[in-house]
């Protein structure tokens, strides 16, 4: 493979770590010292053309953002020309929320939420230390072990809602996932010396073992296959998500080179996800979504599609138009394939490959529900027969 080391330009160079994957990094020089932002962007071996120009995509894109960074550095706007344990924990708060302009209204809601109610929580343990303000205002530093094992036990027992209510379960363990999110983006991006969630033991992990994942029944699969969608784009990318389980991301970002060929047909799709390469063959009903290639290269987008919002707006509508109640969302679509493929006899194993599951446990969730169809199942002739020994007790 080939070196894409970067030689240095104005304290900023790209270069790559060798431990196994090969990510690309900022490597960034400020008054004597050194940062690191680690991109979310992976080289794999160039077994093909594809290959390549994928690669050479990812360091144009490493490229520009190292652009970014030196108009940064020379306004002085740059948050790793702080010291890491300087920068205060609401500062780094409003920086994740803007990394979240592409995602959902109610993704974006959602953490700003549980980022005020960690913040109030940080607040509460740094009250009365120092004399300044920002002295006395919680740091990114702050969030270790300690920090989050406390963090959770005032999310279970001290936070109250409005209403003087606690939190949910689910909430609680939505919260905690949400502030895992960001600390995690945080080393990734050299902010902090480590992730403290890596501290964690699994049972300091708050979980919601019944949290509900809305899916589709086949039946009403079909319903929205037979019904008009504003946004032809947006009805192909979701039934194709039916019935391959990708999530929005990855479709969002599938190109025509990521499509594998048998002789002239499409027949499965080989994604890079961060460190790990997943090869999924598609089934006739996946392929049938798929758009019209028509003159578009390797490179081309499979699917053209809007914001996620958009998209989420559209799914509404035409879910509404179908006579679906459910709440549907486009992740809606992975569950749904996910149960469908373990109602039709898929074993987990297997269900937990083609959704991309770096642990079975994960894939589990659809086990237990599909179980619990069955007993639901089961139980929907009680009552209607009346059997010998009853009739001889009356």
């Amino acid at each position: 493979m080939r070196n894409y080391t970067k030689t240095n330009q104005k304290g900023v160079r790209v270069w790559e770590r060798s431990d196994g994957r090969r990510q690309i990094y900022l490597d960034i020089y400020k008054n004597g010292k050194r940062y690191y932002e680690c991109l979310d962007l992976f080289l794999v071996p160039e077994k093909s053309n594809v290959d390549k120009l994928n690669n050479e995509a990812k360091i144009l894109e490493a490229a520009k953002v190292r652009t970014e960074r030196l108009k940064e550095l020379e306004k002085g706007e740059a948050y790793y020309t702080e010291h890491a344990g300087e920068m205060l924990l609401e500062k780094w708060f409003e920086e994740y929320e803007k990394s979240m302009q592409n995602k959902s209204i109610g993704a974006q809601k959602d953490t700003k939420a549980a980022f005020a109610v960690a913040l109030k929580y940080a607040e509460s343990r740094t009250k009365g230390k120092g004399t300044k303000d920002d002295e006395s205002k919680p740091k990114l530093a702050d969030v270790d072990k300690n920090f989050i094992l406390g963090y959770v036990d005032y999310l279970r027992n001290t936070y109250r809602k409005k209403n003087g209510q606690p939190l949910s379960e689910s909430t609680t363990a939505q919260y905690f996932q949400y502030l895992g999110f960001a600390m995690k983006k945080a080393y990734q991006r050299g902010y902090v010396s480590e992730n403290p969630y890596s501290r964690l033991e699994r049972e300091d992990k708050p979980k919601d073992r019944h949290a509900k994942r809305e899916y589709l029944e086949i039946d009403e699969v079909q319903r929205l296959i037979d019904s008009h969608c504003g946004n032809e784009q947006v009805k192909r990318a979701f039934l194709f998500s039916c019935f391959c389980g990708l999530r929005l991301s990855d479709i969002r970002n599938l190109t025509w080179g990521g499509l594998k060929t048998d002789g002239d047909s499409n027949n499965a799709i080989d994604i890079q996800k961060t460190g790990r390469r997943i090869y999924l063959t598609l089934s006739p009903d996946a392929l049938h979504y798929l758009p019209e290639r028509g003159a578009a290269t390797d490179a081309d987008k499979v699917f053209n599609l809007p914001a996620v919002s958009s998209v989420e707006d559209d799914i509404e509508v035409w879910r509404r138009r179908a006579g679906i109640s459910k709440h549907v969302t486009f992740h809606t679509a992975r569950h749904t394939f996910a149960t469908m493929m373990l109602t039709l006899g898929a074993d987990i194993y297997t269900t937990s490959k083609l959704l991309g599951h770096a642990n079975i446990q994960t894939t589990q969730i659809y086990a237990e529900i599909i179980d619990r169809k069955k007993q639901e199942a089961v139980n929907l002739v009680k009552g209607h027969f009346t059997h010998q020994e009853e009739r001889r007790a009356e």
